[in-house]
């Protein structure tokens, strides 16, 4: 019985992780080096779509409820390669992006699971730089995987537009 009882603890430690979604409000970055600050954020065990409507939903925690409502979606980070696993997107409170584009620090979690990402609308291109950023790789999105070098293991992402 007690092997019957450990197998069941096992098996459960064992079982994947259940995805999250989470979609994040970030705004311009105060100098061209500058990272954008993180306005709003929120996290759904459900769906991308629920983590969504969660951000926009009147009463948001954001000061500023009109950028919320008029968020335009920069891109979609995926855990896994070829776009799997729990999401996080992340909206541009001024806009799409330009050449600028906006430049996203990934928290603790993102930070070690980051492999694909999409883009939307002028965001087609984005830079994945490693926590200290002395590697760095650009790519033409979207990008099903990031490469070896900053696979689960990004410090910094730069959206923005190239054409």
């Amino acid at each position: 019985m007690a092997a019957a009882s450990l197998l069941t603890a096992f098996e459960a430690s064992a079982a994947p992780a259940a995805a999250e979604y989470c979609a994040v409000l970030v705004g311009p970055a105060g100098t061209p080096d500058g990272v954008s600050p993180e306005l709003d954020r929120y996290c759904s065990s459900v769906s991308g779509d629920d983590a969504r409507r969660h951000l926009t939903r009147p009463g948001a925690r954001t000061a500023d409820e009109a950028a919320v409502a008029a968020s335009t979606l920069l891109m979609t980070w995926y855990e896994n390669a070829d776009y799997g696993g729990g999401s996080k997107e992340i909206y541009g409170s001024s806009g799409t992006c330009d050449h600028s584009g906006y430049r996203v620090t990934p928290n603790s979690e993102w930070r070690g699971k980051l492999s694909s990402a999409t883009g939307f609308l002028s965001c087609n291109w984005a830079e994945f730089a490693n926590p200290t950023q002395i590697v760095k790789f650009s790519h033409q999105l979207p990008v099903s995987y990031i490469g070896p070098e900053v696979n689960d293991n990004v410090g910094l992402v730069k959206v923005y537009h190239v054409g």
